[in-house]
């Protein structure tokens, strides 16, 4: 009993802790637009055909970049791809409410897919590097996590951000969090070395694997 609890306990280290948090942050600007849709719609009278390429323009970016992972992690490391992950849809969503072109808007929602598209492979090499490999089932699991508790407080940020104003007042609280967010990612998270005796391979499984892309194509199922 002792030796199961040893095998299933693990060390909570920076790494963990940053990622699940960084990544978790990511959906403070993924559920804004879903749940002012009906608001941008009224406002700007947006067919559904628009309000529908606006959901395309962040997902669309989200599934074709993050095949880019791999070069940018090994340019920059994992904590920096985090950060600017992070850092950059926080400044490509800030002035989102700002604008009533729906071309604007779009172009915003594809940096933001496309920036955000990187957080995921990050959080995943930088776990590979920080903890062995019998360690990753577990912190692989402890970080999906990160994308429930992410969604709900996102949800609920935005809804009461919606309640005491408009729309456009959305995105700016969201933006602000996410880029201190990654600031403290780039100034707090240092990038491992893997082991030359365990080395530690970037799984294409864990990349395919991402929760947001998993729910997004489970609704286009339904």
């Amino acid at each position: 009993h002792t030796h199961t609890q040893n095998a299933t306990m693990i060390p909570v280290r920076p790494a963990l802790l940053l990622t699940w948090l960084g990544y978790a942050g990511t959906y403070l600007l993924r559920k804004p637009v879903s749940v002012g849709k009906s608001s941008i719609q009224r406002d700007l009278g947006a067919s559904s055909f628009m309000l529908g390429m606006l959901d395309t323009s962040m997902l669309l970016p989200y599934a074709l970049v993050q095949t880019m992972y791999g070069w940018v992690g090994d340019l920059v490391g994992p904590s920096r791809t985090l950060a600017i992950a992070l850092g950059g849809s926080g400044l490509a969503m800030l002035t989102f409410g700002a604008w009533s072109n729906l071309g604007i808007l779009m172009a915003l929602l594809f940096a933001n897919g496309a920036l955000q598209s990187l957080a995921w492979g990050a959080c995943v090499k930088a776990l590979n590097t920080a903890y062995d490999p019998p360690e990753h089932p577990t912190v692989m699991g402890i970080l999906s996590t990160s994308s429930f508790a992410g969604g709900v407080a996102a949800t609920y940020l935005a809804v009461q951000l919606l309640r005491d104003g408009t729309w456009r007042d959305m995105f700016v609280l969201p933006s602000v969090l996410c880029i201190a967010l990654g600031l403290v990612i780039l100034v707090l998270m240092v990038d491992l070395k893997p082991r030359p005796h365990q080395p530690v391979p970037l799984h294409k499984q864990q990349l395919n694997q991402q929760p947001y892309l998993r729910a997004k194509q489970q609704q286009q199922q339904q």
